[in-house]
């Protein structure tokens, strides 16, 4: 396989490397606090909607669990992936919207659609 070229080849492990090797890059915007001083000299406290370039895993669900609003939805994987379920249940039959809403839930779907 892949992992034993790179060692016997190179001298590589490839659980070694750093995970921008492995997975790559997501670029996503993220919600921090900063602080803020107003003209008065009162400080407090604001969030600030900054872009960060993130290397991680971003098949398993630690990264959407941490990020649900990159889906624009709140909750946990499970908790999206159970009302997906319901919406599909509710209108069963109704096409294409379906199918769309499996592959946001399921990676490893939507792969095999394209």
């Amino acid at each position: 396989d892949k992992n034993e070229l790179l060692f016997s080849e190179f001298g590589i492990n490839y659980n070694d490397e750093p995970e921008i090797y492995k997975k790559g890059s997501v670029v996503i915007r993220e919600e921090v606090l900063v602080d803020v001083v107003d003209k008065q000299g009162n400080m407090s406290k604001r969030t600030k909607t900054v872009v960060a370039i993130l290397h991680c895993d971003i098949i398993k669900d630690a990264f959407w669990n941490k990020h649900p609003e990159v889906l624009g939805e709140k909750g946990t994987r499970a908790e999206r992936k159970a009302a997906s379920q319901k919406r599909r249940e509710a209108g069963q039959g109704q096409g294409q919207g379906q199918e769309q809403e499996q592959h946001l839930d399921d990676p490893a779907a939507a792969d095999k659609a394209e």
